[in-house]
């Protein structure tokens, strides 16, 4: 049971590395009385392969292939032991 759960916290954290490549934090002084602080897109974010990567194949890989795989893992799992325990009833 840890190593799932120091599975899911690490693929956790590398799913979440890239957000803090996306954006740029400046400060502009336009003069000594007014300074602003600036958010802009990076270049990473803004790379076509990115793009696609990030809206497209990340956002199905982590959020439908990764959970249906498991879901359907354990569930197998909770069938088989079922019908294992339930033939086991019946022999007797």
């Amino acid at each position: 049971m840890s190593e799932l759960l120091a599975y899911i916290s690490e693929r956790t954290s590398l799913q979440s590395l890239p957000k803090f490549a996306e954006f740029e934090f400046r400060e502009e002084f336009a003069s000594p009385e007014c300074d602003q602080s600036v958010i802009r897109e990076s270049a990473v974010r803004s790379h076509p392969v990115y793009v696609q990567f990030n809206s497209w194949w990340d956002e199905i890989i982590v959020t439908g292939i990764i959970p249906f795989t498991c879901l359907t893992f354990f569930n197998l799992k909770i069938y088989l032991k079922i019908r294992y325990v339930s033939w086991g009833s019946i022999e007797r």
